[in-house]
């Protein structure tokens, strides 16, 4: 038993003075009633909440450091193909989005040849971004290994006309534009341009059923129309006889739709002006007129100006310059299309002035 500390009502004294009794009891009535051991009474300290801050810095301080913990360090594939997902498949500006609808694929899949290719486009972009000649190294014989993995998935007719093996010609092209500096010459770009349009030629109309599908259509579209374009050569007739095809599936009216067919014209035209087969002053009227029916199609789009935009209180729209993510990569192409326009322009005028002889004196 333990001394209760309660007045002691045996002590008359000590209660007409309401003070402790120093009287020494088994325990209180309370405790008695219960017969158990009386704790006695609980000190007032241990029910005040204290400030233990300094005291836990003290014991802190006190001990050995602990050293932090390791940081967790990726593979450089891992890295490499979360960088490249987060900025051209999740990002604000992806172009390729609509991998979401099929990759990753399912385990069943034979998807080798895919796999490569994201690798090889993954580690081709890290590379740019850390202009780091190793990742380069790392990301072009990943690119040789889906060469060879691609060549083979083409030569199976069920393999060939899947979504994820078009897909992985559009990475192998995206890594060919990621990795060349200007004096690397077009023919890769080209080559894979020729397979992709093989392979959506043998796809048929069943690819215009999905939005991925018309999507990858688009895309091989731009590529192919871009790079005549920079090799100043016609679109070739199988591109045109595909669109032409495809134009009971898609939406013509739509503006990008409406530029690439702008685009195919100003090919046409650029590569009749490099062999000589029109005079300047003809090339300048028909480009003029293609001029016109650019400011034409874009007289259709949103808005495109940061002025317009600010008034806007969604800073998103702000930073993609548009109200939408495809609205702000069609603007995109469209600025494209016109600085071709002005640079082509430009060239052969400043060309027809320098063959001008001077005039006497």
């Amino acid at each position: 038993m333990v001394y209760c500390g309660k007045p002691s009502t045996s002590c008359r004294q000590c209660r007409r003075r309401n003070i402790k009794c120093d009287k020494k009891r088994d325990s209180c009535g309370q405790c008695l009633r219960a017969n158990i051991s009386c704790p006695g009474y609980h000190d007032p300290k241990n029910l005040v909440f204290r400030d233990e801050t300094k005291s836990v810095v003290r014991r802190a301080t006190a001990g050995v450091s602990t050293p932090p913990p390791a940081p967790i360090v990726l593979p450089l594939d891992l890295r490499a193909k979360f960088w490249f997902v987060s900025q051209y498949v999740l990002g604000d500006s992806s172009a390729y989005d609509y991998m979401q609808t099929f990759y990753p694929p399912r385990p069943s899949m034979d998807c080798g040849h895919l796999t490569a290719a994201v690798r090889a486009a993954s580690l081709a972009f890290l590379s740019n971004e850390h202009h780091s000649p190793l990742i380069l190294e790392s990301a072009r014989k990943m690119y040789c290994s889906a060469l060879l993995l691609l060549n083979k998935a083409l030569s199976s007719p069920h393999l060939a006309t899947q979504n994820i093996t078009l897909l992985a010609v559009l990475l192998l092209h995206l890594f060919e534009h990621l990795i060349k500096r200007g004096e690397v010459p077009l023919e890769p770009e080209t080559k894979h341009n020729d397979g992709a349009i093989a392979i959506v030629r043998l796809r048929g109309s069943d690819q215009f059923s999905t939005e991925a599908g018309k999507r990858m259509f688009l895309q091989l579209c731009s590529n192919v129309i871009l790079n005549c374009i920079k090799r100043e050569v016609p679109v070739p007739p199988e591109m045109i006889a595909l669109r032409t095809n495809a134009s009971r599936f898609m939406d013509t009216s739509d503006p990008r739709w409406r530029l690439h067919s702008l685009m195919i014209r100003f090919a046409s035209l650029r590569s009749a002006m490099r062999n000589g087969e029109l005079p300047t002053s003809e090339f300048l009227e028909q480009a003029k007129t293609l001029d016109d029916e650019y400011l034409a199609i874009c007289s259709f789009m949103g808005p495109k100006s940061r002025s317009e935009l600010l008034e806007n209180t969604d800073c998103r729209d702000v930073a993609l310059g548009s109200s939408h993510v495809h609205l702000g990569r069609s603007w995109n192409s469209f600025r494209v299309a016109r600085a071709l326009f002005g640079e082509t322009v430009q060239r052969y005028s400043l060309a027809a002035e320098s063959a001008v002889p001077n005039s006497p004196e």
